[in-house]
């Protein structure tokens, strides 16, 4: 420790200050801090401060920064080093993929740098390994610090820290610490958090630095085809419900279905949906597997059916049929033949049965009529497969008297390659699933999206964290996600000017989830204002600092 650098911390100057920035930066020298912050409103500069007065005050320390993904390591070493100035020549990233030196380690990058950008799983092997003395750490920042709990890496990289006892400065960066109390409540004691600080972009102190933003939410109604074709489901559904029900396979979950299974309703707002496919998990007697794997797959395809169209439910029936034998596609009686041919020949005639895709397409038209040549759109899909289908549709929509422009559309999506189930597909397999991204292309595409070469986007969730993406005019969910994802999904918009998010929903199931989860971030929310009364906050956070100095 540096006894005279120690009296003093330093902010940068020659950014305009912002007092919550300010404020949150000062707490989280002296305590282990959850900063909670919109995307955009500056959480990096809170995190370089930190860092860079630790760097300061330890000559002999290290710093760590984790984030989940290369491409945001690569963002937020850059950012770091604008903001305060740290040194490059004690700087590195460490990933997975970082050369080794002769000895077949990363012990000497460890050695001899002093700030590391990295991801959670490199710290981790590290530590492990050996590569990485812990009790040199003074300074831990851990990004997108949701994931921080059960079996994420950044949780592993505090329990090592924590069981060597290493005494350090954490602080953490999210927009949306979790989806509700509990989650939140783990992510504070695998952080050890003894502060919260938390804005929204309600706040006084922090409205006057962003845009307007417009959200809005287009509830879809299923055309004629698909209410017939959800009927269908259903009612091949029932009674693979109501054996597994009676046979006591399902357990508590069984109780949840007795109303759908006793609805024989067919049409109009009387109909009964069936619960969200995962309720159907817990059937775990062997004997009772046929029943259990119908009814998984029939409940999936009805809620890709609502959430992404005919051809998305066709290509996973498809596909099942493809896999296994005993499916939907090779039963034999009369309702599963004839639904599957309805799907088949729904699924070939693109957005005229998707209903979601018609409204995007629209909604979209008019936007490129009206917009300036400079705008910029993001369409956010949880499904792989439908990725593919929305870029296609809106590849084949011309410029006109309907849009002034071009629609320049392409996609951004993870690494991994998926099947026509949306999962990741095994090496060797052979499916209608898509192709992943290599880190290259997911670049060039995000360069080409700031540049204007596109100026639309079908991302899946790689999209919603942290990327810097200045500048998008309209963000499209495409379908109803959690909190956390909603909150970072929105955050792409309304940054460097005004922005509207709008959000398809289709009637029913999916629309009623919008409504719970927005209550649900309400209550949140007014829980992270008073952190004190409704979290249990580590009162023994290490100070670091020694007692009687307050730089």
């Amino acid at each position: 420790m540096d006894p005279e650098a120690i009296q003093t911390y330093v902010y940068p100057a020659q950014i305009s200050r912002r007092d919550y920035q300010f404020d949150m930066a000062r707490n989280a020298l002296l305590t282990n801090s959850l900063v909670c912050l919109p995307t955009g409103l500056g959480k990096t500069l809170i995190a370089a401060v930190v860092m860079y007065n630790y760097y300061r005050w330890f000559p002999t320390g290290k710093i760590i920064f984790m984030a989940p993904t290369r491409p945001l390591v690569d963002q937020q070493m850059s950012a770091c080093h604008t903001v305060v100035g740290i040194p490059a020549s004690d700087t590195i990233v460490l990933m997975g993929s970082t050369k080794k030196d002769d000895s077949g380690s990363r012990r000497d990058f460890w050695r001899e740098k002093r700030l590391f950008f990295c991801t959670p799983h490199t710290v981790a092997n590290d530590l492990e390994s050996g590569d990485l003395d812990a009790k040199q750490i003074v300074c831990v920042v851990v990004d997108e610090a949701h994931h921080a709990r059960g079996q994420y890496a950044s949780a592993e990289v505090l329990r090592l820290l924590h069981e060597r006892k290493v005494r350090f400065r954490l602080l953490a960066l999210t927009a949306t610490p979790g989806q509700g109390l509990d989650e939140v409540q783990k992510v504070v004691e695998t952080l050890r958090i003894g502060r919260i600080d938390f804005r929204s972009d309600q706040d006084p102190d922090v409205s006057r630095y962003t845009h307007k933003r417009e959200m809005t939410v287009e509830k879809v109604k299923p055309d004629q085809a698909m209410s017939h074709v959800q009927d269908m489901l259903c009612e091949l559904l029932r009674p693979c419900c109501a054996q597994l029900v009676n046979m006591g396979a399902l357990g508590e979950a069984g109780f949840r279905m007795l109303t759908f299974i006793k609805n024989k309703a067919t049409n109009g707002a009387s109909r009964v949906e069936p619960p969200a496919w995962f309720t159907l998990q817990s059937a775990q007697q062997a004997i009772y597997r046929n029943q259990h794997q119908t009814a998984m797959e029939l409940s999936k395809a009805y809620e890709l059916l609502l959430k992404y169209g005919a051809k998305s439910a066709y290509d996973y029936i498809d596909k099942r049929g493809r896999d296994k034998s005993n499916t939907l596609v090779h039963r034999s009686d009369p309702v599963s033949v004839e639904l599957v041919d309805l799907i088949r020949s729904m699924s070939s005639n693109g957005a005229h049965h998707s209903p979601k895709l018609d409204r995007l397409t629209s909604i979209l038209k008019q936007h490129f009529r009206d917009a300036t040549a400079d705008t910029r759109v993001i369409i956010f899909t949880s499904y792989r497969e439908s990725v593919k289908d929305i870029v296609q549709a809106l590849r084949e929509v011309p410029a006109g008297e309907d849009t002034a422009c071009k629609i320049k559309v392409a996609e951004f999506v993870g690494q991994g390659d998926t099947g026509a189930t949306g999962k990741k597909r095994a090496p060797g397999a052979t499916s209608r699933g898509t192709k992943g991204q290599t880190q290259k292309e997911q670049k060039q595409t995000l360069d080409d999206f700031r540049a204007g070469t596109l100026n639309t986007l079908v991302a899946t969730s790689i999209g919603e964290e942290g990327l810097d993406i200045p500048s998008v005019d309209l963000i499209f969910f495409f379908d109803v996600v959690d909190t956390i994802r909603a909150i970072q999904r929105m955050g792409r918009t309304g940054r460097a000017r005004d922005g509207k998010v709008v959000i398809l929903a289709t009637e029913g199931k999916e629309y009623a989830k919008f409504t719970s989860e927005q209550k649900k971030y309400e209550t949140l929310m007014t829980c992270l204002r008073m952190p004190e009364t409704h979290f249990r906050l580590d009162k023994k956070c290490p100070r670091i600092v020694p007692d009687g100095v307050t730089p």
